[in-house]
């Protein structure tokens, strides 16, 4: 399979063990991912998840049609995964390359009842997101989150 294809593309990503990812795919090369992280594979990188290639059975491109924009849902197992693994992870998402990536994280940080969206290091990569971002969805769902964090929003 040929994942330089995917670089750039929003793609829902199926492992061989069942697993299905769906988000914006960066393509890591060979020689990358071996200097980074002494793996000798290229794969696809999901905000903080590295995808080898051989653990992938298949890639689809997403269109954008649909209530989320050609994902299954307002967030997926990538959000729920970054979740679990604890609040760095969740920064990482939050300031991903990509808004889309960092909208689908706030989702699920609104539905959160953890306190997870109030722990330091999110809020510090909500303030990143919120001063980085260009598109508005993005700024308005991380200045909500910031303020009901701070103990000003609902």
């Amino acid at each position: 399979m040929e994942l330089s294809g995917f670089d750039g593309k929003r793609c829902r990503v199926t492992l061989t063990f069942g697993d299905v990812f769906e988000g914006v795919c960066r393509h890591c090369g060979r020689e990358y991912v071996f200097d980074e992280y002494g793996i000798d594979e290229e794969a696809l990188m999901m905000a903080a998840l590295l995808l080898q290639a051989s653990i992938i059975e298949s890639v689809e491109e997403l269109g954008d049609e649909g209530p989320w924009g050609g994902y299954s849902g307002p967030w997926g197992l990538l959000e729920e995964s970054a979740a679990a693994d604890g609040p760095d992870i969740v920064s990482e998402v939050l300031t991903w390359e990509e808004d889309e990536t960092a909208i689908r994280m706030m989702r699920l940080l609104r539905e959160d009842t953890t306190g997870l969206a109030s722990d330091p290091e999110v809020v510090a990569g909500l303030m990143e997101l919120d001063a980085l971002t260009g598109r508005e969805e993005a700024r308005e769902m991380a200045e909500a989150l910031l303020a009901a964090a701070a103990g000003e929003g609902d």
